[in-house]
């Protein structure tokens, strides 16, 4: 376990360091579809497992299936862990790379959950209200739930922020219990 973690955390350094600050954020936005093809399609997620497949195949079937050419560093990080035999690890290289992104102020990745899509003005409007607070740029992502009846939720690794009607009435009736 610890040689995976120590692993994990070299990968997500190297590719880190072998990104430039303005493709950064470019390189975080294809991790997180390249999470979310492979949380929707296990099939594909088997196939990029496949040690038998070579290498260079399951990058061109990762790079169809995003329909974009994976930037150089990402490119070599994932070549990297299947000459390793180790693609299994990579769910846990994307949130290693997000918590360090998180940690030393590169970026601040928030996802924000609504009723309905928000308007790109009210988006624009929320990422710049964060940024502002943090200091950091922030890489806005925004996920539609309908079991949110009106208002929004902010998501981050660590932190929370409810300003959903369910999540007003809850603080209501725990401050109205407390009295």
């Amino acid at each position: 376990m610890k040689k995976s973690v120590a692993r994990i955390h070299t990968w997500a350094v190297e590719l880190l360091s072998a990104t430039p600050p303005a493709e950064q954020a470019s390189v975080a936005e294809t991790l997180r579809a390249l999470q979310e093809v492979l949380h929707r399609l296990p099939e594909v997620r088997r196939v990029l497992g496949d040690a038998v497949i070579s290498p260079d195949d399951r990058i061109r079937l990762i790079e169809q299936a995003r329909g974009v050419k994976l930037p150089v560093a990402l490119h070599e990080t994932i070549r990297a862990m299947m000459a390793a035999e180790a693609f299994a690890l990579f769910p846990a290289l994307i949130d290693h790379v997000r918590q360090i992104r998180d940690r030393f102020g590169v970026v601040r990745e928030v996802t924000a959950v609504s009723a309905v899509p928000l308007a790109s003005r009210e988006s624009d409007r929320l990422r710049g209200a964060l940024e502002t607070t943090w200091k950091i740029p922030v890489l806005l992502h925004e996920r539609v739930d309908p079991r949110v009846i009106g208002g929004f939720r902010l998501e981050a690794d660590d932190w929370r922020f409810d300003a959903t009607v369910v999540g007003g009435v809850k603080r209501l009736a725990e401050f109205l219990i407390a009295q």
